[in-house]
């Protein structure tokens, strides 16, 4: 049974999730199953989140970007507009991801890329 969350965010935009991390979310933003947030972590509108995805502190989310299943994401990445990543993709801490980039299913990308 799927359980609906409830969000209701502060004066300043901020969402604090039950484990006391801050998150922004933007509009129509789909969120998967089993998906764990880090702290001060900003997602744009119409984003689409797979199911067990881990996204690290400090990480921001543009909007139109579609993340598939069991990716992870260091901290401190930013991911431009209209970015797609494949299943079962790792991205290193302080990794920047360019507008329209695509990422196949099972990449690696080191710290402190810049695609």
């Amino acid at each position: 049974m799927n359980e609906i969350l409830k969000i209701i965010p502060n004066e300043h935009g901020w969402i604090i999730l039950p484990n006391g991390n801050s998150i922004k979310i933007g509009k129509n933003v789909i969120i998967g199953p089993n998906v764990t947030f880090g702290n001060f972590i900003v997602i744009g509108d119409t984003v689409t989140i797979g199911n067990s995805v881990l996204i690290g502190d400090c990480t921001k989310i543009g909007s139109g970007v579609v993340i598939r299943d069991f990716v992870k994401i260091g901290h401190g990445v930013k991911i431009r507009n209209c970015v797609s990543i494949g299943n079962g993709v790792t991205i290193g801490n302080g990794t920047t991801l360019s507008v329209n980039t695509h990422v196949g299913n099972g990449e690696t990308i080191k710290n402190f890329v810049t695609i």
